[in-house]
């Protein structure tokens, strides 16, 4: 850094995503480049932006770039006269008074603060031996937080007036999903919702729906967005607003059992490791050194092998680099498989029964929710009786689900429709089979131990792979590979090579 130059810094805020497609930014990078171009003296070190980020709580000092722009300034030693670019104060924050000063004396303590609507410059000279600055600083630093307060009790106040009239019946305006109209009301697009839904209880995953939404509908969707917007109670036509439900406000695309279906199925699922390989061991073989699972290797001049994926992962860096054959790991699941293959079949009850326990456990889980935020809510607020009466709604309710679920027998899991269905992979992951190895080509599975002692080759279709010291015969003929051990029966496998 050439001490000899002056520096300039600048920073560009804004509170919402949306002024990004207006003139925010276009405003304040335009008053830069032509303070930089009547100050050619000044050359621009470095730029931060906090795009669509609230100044109001100070989050931009902890998760933006005002926070990486102060522990710039104060690691590097900038020449006398450098200074920060902002269009105004309050693009630095909308604090509390003093957090606010507190925020800029840290700033002018190692550079000056020019604000470009009004051509001021801060430092920290100034503040100290001018008293008429440190005036206009307090002033305009007011003027940014009572706008702030202001805002945000109008903002508050529209929203207790809507929750007044969607707890009358009456019909408010709200920001609603794109399956809904301005009258609250389902609209054209709301058979794409409808078909969405369908899809996952099909068991399709985000990545099939959005394409076939695509090619069925033209029209696109994120993946990631897809469980959101399952997750909206707005689907059986609820406003949920500061954990307070409203019935009846918008028109129902589905009914509210089927709703709460829906939740169960979703963070069900959410525990699976979805078998995107097609092969029955994918994410069933753990490392015992890292944790991560074993990933399939495919090569077309060598037979497939497992690796663990911690490995290749750079952060993770596992020492634990051997291929295992396929052969190996298949008859290990081989010899193991009968014990959860019975956990799986012991939990099937009849399909009725198993779904009215999801939409109960579903809704005794939002009723826990609610009640965690109202009593959090009830330290910070003095309408205690309200809360309370809220709350005890909630637990009444609660209690009464309870007692819907204790008259039913939890005797049919998810895993045992998977594994009818042919998903055997996701059924096992269910009921905890792990098969867990290490560097020292060790096994553990069900209490059993494997130890895999190497492998020759016979001819060009049969390798023997020795296993806790006895030979293992792997041949490949048609397409089917089959083991041959003494004493031991292992039916006939298809090969999935």
């Amino acid at each position: 850094m050439d001490k000899q130059k002056k520096y300039a810094i600048s920073y560009i805020r804004f509170s919402s995503i949306g002024q990004q497609q207006g003139s925010s930014t276009a405003r304040q990078t335009q008053m830069r480049e032509d303070w930089l171009s009547q100050n050619l003296d000044y050359e621009l070190l470095e730029g931060f932006e906090d795009l669509g980020v609230s100044a109001y709580r100070g989050r931009h000092l902890e998760q933006g770039e005002l926070g990486e722009l102060l522990e710039f300034v104060k690691s590097r030693k900038l020449p006398i006269g450098s200074v920060v670019l902002v269009e105004s104060i309050d693009r630095i924050g909308r604090m509390e008074n003093l957090t606010l000063i507190n925020l800029i004396s840290n700033i002018v303590e190692f550079i000056d603060i020019l604000t470009l609507e009004d051509g001021i410059r801060y430092s920290k000279q100034s503040l100290n031996k001018d008293p008429s600055q440190l005036y206009i600083l307090v002033g305009k630093i007011q003027m940014a937080g009572n706008y702030s307060d202001n805002l945000s009790r109008r903002i508050g106040a529209s929203w207790d007036r809507r929750q007044v009239i969607a707890k009358a019946g009456g019909a408010i305006k709200v920001k609603t999903p794109f399956y809904l109209d301005t009258e609250n009301n389902l609209n054209e697009k709301a058979p794409v919702m409808r078909r969405m839904i369908d899809l996952y209880l099909e068991g399709h995953g985000d990545r099939r729906i959005a394409a076939t939404i695509k090619d069925e509908f033209d029209i696109a969707f994120r993946e990631s967005t897809i469980k959101r917007g399952f997750q909206n109670k707005a689907l059986y036509g609820t406003w949920t607003v500061k954990g307070q439900d409203y019935p009846n406000v918008f028109e129902p695309l589905i009914t509210e059992e089927e709703y709460w279906t829906l939740q169960a199925i979703v963070k069900d699922r959410s525990r699976v490791t979805k078998n995107r390989t097609g092969h029955l061991l994918s994410g069933l073989v753990v490392c015992r050194h890292c944790g991560y699972k074993y990933s399939v290797s495919r090569n077309k001049n060598a037979r497939t092998a497992f690796i663990c994926s911690g490995s290749k992962v750079m952060k993770i860096g596992c020492h634990n680099r051997k291929a295992i054959p396929e052969a190996v790991l298949m008859f290990i699941f081989e010899m193991t498989k009968y014990k959860p293959y019975n956990r799986i079949l012991q939990k099937q009850i009849d399909d009725e029964v198993n779904s009215d326990l999801l939409v109960v456990n579903a809704q005794i889980e939002d009723i826990d929710s609610k009640i965690a935020k109202l009593q959090k809510l009830a330290l910070l607020t003095d309408d205690i009786e309200s809360l309370a009466d809220q709350i005890n709604e909630l637990k009444a309710r609660r209690s009464e689900l309870n007692e819907s679920k204790s008259n039913q027998a939890d005797r049919r899991s998810r895993a045992s429709k998977l594994y009818f269905d042919g998903n055997i992979t996701e059924a096992l992951q269910i009921v905890g089979y792990q098969i867990m190895g290490g560097d020292d080509k060790v096994f553990e599975c069900e209490g059993m131990r494997f130890s895999y002692d190497g492998y020759k080759r016979i001819g060009k279709s049969t390798t023997v792979y020795i296993v806790n010291d006895q030979e293992l015969v792997y041949t490949v003929k048609d397409g089917v590979y089959k083991f041959d051990m003494p004493d031991v029966f292992i039916p006939e496998i298809p090969y999935n090579n």
